[in-house]
């Protein structure tokens, strides 16, 4: 189990403020988590796409990107160990521009916390720890302006050219059925009074928005799936977690000791959140903070399936390397697969043969970069 802890020092690397109602309705579906998992289920509805190796260059060197966002331009790659963001081409993985500006003026950030990108307006918007949206041009990565933000924010993206600004902080806990807008035609914010805070400091290894077919929002200690439908949140999918009680017992237990919280969470393996909802043509997927499977939802008959896999001649690549993209690529999930699991001996002798352009001159060492792998909804 891998969890991010926002203690008081980090918190104040943050910055941002707006909150909708987050409303549990009468057509709210309410799923069961599956006590089954299946290992065939996702090779029988996804296929691979592609593979991105990242280039590796001394200026751009990651460990693990923290937004990866796939659109007509070019693959938006944010990260926040590195303080960096880069356009890469799709086609090869080469790097068309990349900004690392660390400093305290104009366009300069110390720490950088998200990425966005509004193809409206033909913007890539960066979210930096001076509490400044900073805007470059998709294009070319010039810097064009900055706005102040009013609060600290864990998450952004842009939605019908306004940039949202998700779960703001407030010491060890956050408001994630909060959310400030810009609109960015208007030059107009829109700042809602605050409500419903979460006292919870584990965040998961994943994302707590993402912009597919729809923009999704999920909380902490809520097992609620939460589509964002003209500036409100709605709660689409409650999935049925029975641990959600007994992570809340222990939260009150351990009010003033949120280590001993942490602890007896990860002793006891407890689901207390679910994240990286990303929506394809057919299916909902997602994971809980546990990352024991990748669940899938049929939305068509409204059945929820846990698949577990380990594709040994893709770098024996698991459902714990999903990770959520953002992009309207209708039919896609990605994972990330490190370098060092590339074994390009066995790949070059056991892959099938379907897999040989895709495979086709991936020459990759232990420390490149990592690889971005799509895989694509099956027709049925």
């Amino acid at each position: 189990m891998r969890f991010i802890v926002l203690s008081t020092l980090i918190c104040l690397l943050f910055y941002a403020c707006h909150q909708p109602s987050a409303t549990n309705s009468t057509d709210t579906q309410t799923l069961t988590l599956p006590t089954e998992t299946s290992d065939s289920f996702f090779s029988n509805h996804f296929q691979l796409e592609t593979i991105i190796p990242l280039e590796t260059n001394d200026t751009f060197l990651i460990s693990q990107p923290k937004r990866v966002i796939r659109t007509s331009i070019g693959i938006f790659v944010l990260s926040t160990i590195e303080n960096l963001a880069a356009l890469i081409d799709e086609s090869n993985g080469k790097v068309r521009w990349l900004v690392h500006r660390i400093g305290n003026g104009p366009g300069e950030w110390n720490k950088l916390i998200d990425m966005a990108y509004d193809e409206s307006s033909g913007l890539l918007l960066l979210l930096n720890d001076y509490g400044k949206i900073q805007a470059f041009s998709a294009a070319h990565g010039r810097f064009l302006w900055e706005i102040q933000t009013e609060g600290l924010y864990e998450n952004m993206t842009c939605h019908q050219g306004k940039v949202i600004l998700h779960s703001q902080i407030e010491g060890y806990g956050c408001y994630p059925y909060q959310t400030a807008t810009y609109d960015i035609k208007r030059q107009q914010w829109n700042h809602p009074d605050k409500r419903q805070k979460v006292e919870f400091p584990i965040r998961g290894a994943g994302r707590q928005m993402v912009n597919s077919r729809h923009l999704w929002i999920t909380a902490p200690l809520d097992g609620n799936l939460y589509r964002w439908n003209k500036d409100t949140l709605h709660a689409d999918y409650l999935i049925d977690i029975p641990d959600l009680k007994r992570v809340e017992t222990i939260r009150k237990e351990n009010e003033k000791a949120p280590f001993a919280l942490i602890d007896k969470i990860q002793q006891e393996k407890l689901i207390h959140s679910v994240f990286s909802v990303r929506e394809t043509q057919r299916y909902l997927a997602f994971q809980t903070n546990l990352r024991d499977c990748l669940l899938l939802l049929d939305k068509e008959k409204n059945e929820l399936h846990a698949a577990t896999f380990c594709l040994k001649e893709i770098g024996e690549l698991t459902h714990r390397d999903y990770y959520p993209h953002d992009g309207n690529d209708d039919k896609s999930l990605m994972f990330i697969l490190p370098a060092e699991r590339w074994d390009a001996y066995t790949l070059k002798n056991t892959y099938p043969e379907i897999y040989e352009r895709i495979f086709k001159n991936k020459n990759i060492k232990l420390d490149d970069n990592p690889m971005l792998v799509f895989f694509r909804e099956t027709e049925e």
